[in-house]
């Protein structure tokens, strides 16, 4: 298993209101959620109208490109189980950076399982009292998989 090096942001640990955190915690939740269910629309909803998700060294901006990259990923998966766990959350004022870490375990179309361990870097913005993503942005730290069943 290759290991990535990387050097994290570093956020403090946990400021901000309890509240808010919650709040925060509850969309980690709503998007691996969505991912594990397939449903587009719901992981969607976690990002703010102009959200960019970077990942594979790509920026996605906005909910056209983002429904774009979530539907070609989806073209070569069958299911994903998509684990989360916050690191930290730094709340000021209506903005908010988070580190998080998920664990992927990856079933393609073709047979493989792809198990892979990453971490994103998050800003979130709040509207209307509800905290989305504007910004997450991945990185890969381990990936290990299997060869394609016969």
């Amino acid at each position: 298993m290759p290991v990535v090096a990387v050097e994290m942001e570093k956020i403090n640990m946990f400021q901000g209101s309890l509240q808010d955190r919650i709040l925060i915690r509850e969309r980690y939740g709503a998007y691996s959620d969505a991912v594990f269910r397939q449903d587009v629309d719901a992981w969607l909803a976690n990002y703010s109208e102009e959200g960019v998700w970077e990942i594979h060294g790509k920026a996605h901006r906005g909910k056209t490109e983002l429904r774009a990259k979530w539907e070609s990923l989806w073209a070569m998966l069958d299911k994903m189980a998509f684990f989360t766990e916050i690191g930290a959350i730094a709340i000021e004022g209506d903005s908010a950076s988070a580190r998080s870490y998920c664990r992927e375990i990856v079933s393609l179309k073709n047979g493989q399982i792809m198990k892979v361990v990453g971490f994103y870097e998050d800003e979130l913005i709040r509207r209307n009292d509800n905290w989305r993503f504007s910004k997450r942005h991945y990185t890969p730290l381990l990936n290990e998989s299997a060869p394609a069943t016969a």
